[in-house]
This record gives structure tokens, C-alpha cells and sequence, in this order.
């Protein structure tokens, strides 16, 4: 009886830690928040920003090459 309480104690912790993953895996992937706060840049290096026709807007930096 033990082993069928811990089995569904595991299951259900694995449950929910990919539902965890699912509703968060925008930010596990790119956490926005943390991108002002990258390395220091190279020199040369620029900010571009593009505006699209829809309206958009996309931010990049342009790195020269060496």
C-alpha cells in the first residue's frame, strides 16, 4: 500500500512541476525582465531600433566584426 501512496505522490509532483513549466516556459525561455541588465558591450558596438508597418518595434545591437 505504501509503494501505490508513493507512486502517487511522485506522479503528482511531476504533474504538477510540468504544469509549472508549461504556464512559464515564455519566460524560462527568454526572461525579458533580465535583459537590460546583460555584459558590458564592446566599443564599436550600437543600438538599432526598427519600427515594422504594423507597428512594432524590434531593438537589436549591432556588434562590428573584428
Amino acid at each position: 500500500m505504501w509503494l501505490l501512496k508513493l507512486t502517487l505522490a511522485v506522479a503528482g509532483l511531476y504533474a504538477v512541476i510540468v504544469a509549472v513549466v508549461y504556464v512559464l516556459q515564455s519566460w524560462l525561455i527568454f526572461p525579458a525582465g533580465l535583459a537590460g541588465f546583460g555584459p558590458d558591450l564592446p566599443a564599436g558596438a550600437r543600438h538599432v531600433e526598427l519600427a515594422t508597418e504594423d507597428g512594432e518595434r524590434v531593438v537589436l545591437v549591432r556588434l562590428p566584426a573584428r
